[in-house]
């Protein structure tokens, strides 16, 4: 029986992705290092403004221009770096080594032409598929998906949201690629479709083994779908763990803030936790801690220090002074900060 190759489909390390801006370099993606297996969910989550989505744009060298540039890092995938491809190399990866399910799908579809039409291109141009064989194939991605294949004919206008949705899905996964990155690809949707859509993702995510790389705020959804959970903040990862450990045990001040805030975890009665204040400008990155301002565990070090990933390289790594044996906290500190970390651990 043949073996999965050891080798990560993708790895991340030290992206860096600046824009230049009449306020000066707003350091959107600043640092961000992570692995995704083949057959795996990693989901990147965090705040609006954190710089989830220009990371996933940064993997396929879609950054905004000229404005915008990659200033650093590698992004291996299937063994090759991507930021060394031109732009032309490029286009045989988009679409189809690696699809991508985008936020809006009424932006992203073509309005001036058919579902049908739009579904058999993306096919044409890759030669996975055409003619005959590429509108049967197109009408097969429809109905795997949960759509009548008489959409082809339709136009996106014509479609409700869910299955505009639907059809992106279909699109994204049409030359079955090797990686799908889906940036809030349930955003706007009931519940109902919602779940739906997820399911659907999962079941083809089983059938043909593909990574998924998803983006979102929503903890729900993290818990549902993924596998491994990168919290991002203020341009880089604070905390990278294993869902049924973080969802048991957030570590970083910020993780723990956003599973306070949600009303599951909250008493009959309470008011819902918030976190105060907003993430910063990219252009003004707090020069330490980047959530020093908005922590309420924050003492003098906080603002001196930028904290490191705590233990470097391994599974669970949190990027705070709470968990470094090196960084001094003062007598009150250091017994609030154990009696904290008990908590979090039962």
């Amino acid at each position: 029986m043949n073996q999965l190759p050891t080798q990560p489909l993708l790895q991340v390390e030290n992206l860096r992705t600046y824009f230049d801006t009449p306020r000066g370099t707003a350091q959107a993606v600043d640092g961000v290092s992570f692995t995704l297996n083949r057959g795996e969910t990693l989901a990147i989550v965090g705040e609006s403004g954190c710089g989830k989505s220009m990371t996933a744009l940064s993997l396929l060298q879609l950054v905004p221009e000229p404005a915008g540039y990659i200033a650093g890092g590698r992004v291996i995938f299937d063994g090759e770096d991507l930021l060394d491809q031109s732009w032309d190399q490029m286009k045989n990866v988009r679409g189809k080594e690696i699809g991508m399910i985008f936020q809006e799908p009424m932006t992203s579809l073509n309005p001036v032409f058919t579902i049908g039409n739009q579904l058999i291109e993306a096919m044409e141009i890759h030669g996975t598929a055409e003619g005959g064989a590429a509108h049967k194939k197109a009408e097969e991605a429809l109905e795997r998906v949960g759509l009548n294949a008489q959409l082809m004919r339709q136009y996106p206008h014509e479609l409700s949201g869910g299955m505009r949705q639907r059809v992106m899905i279909a699109q994204a996964l049409v030359n079955e690629p090797k990686l799908l990155i889906a940036d809030e690809p349930t955003t706007a949707l009931d519940v109902t479709v919602q779940a739906q859509i997820l399911r659907l993702l999962e079941k083809l995510q089983r059938e043909s083994g593909m990574a998924i790389l998803l983006i979102t705020h929503d903890l729900g959804i993290v818990s549902e779908v993924a596998d491994h959970a990168a919290v991002m903040y203020a341009g880089h990862f604070v905390e990278v763990a294993p869902v049924t450990e973080l969802f048991r045990e957030p570590r970083h001040p910020y993780t723990r803030g956003l599973f306070a805030s949600l009303p599951a975890r909250t008493r009959r009665g309470q008011d819902l936790e918030t976190l105060e204040g907003i993430v910063p400008d990219a252009t003004s990155w707090p020069s330490a801690c980047r959530f020093e301002p908005r922590c309420p565990f924050r003492w003098d070090e906080c603002q001196r220090i930028a904290p490191k990933y705590q233990p470097p390289g391994s599974d669970r790594p949190v990027r705070c002074h709470l968990f470094d044996p090196e960084i001094p906290k003062p007598p009150e500190r250091e017994t609030q900060s154990k009696q904290e970390i008990a908590e979090a651990k039962a």
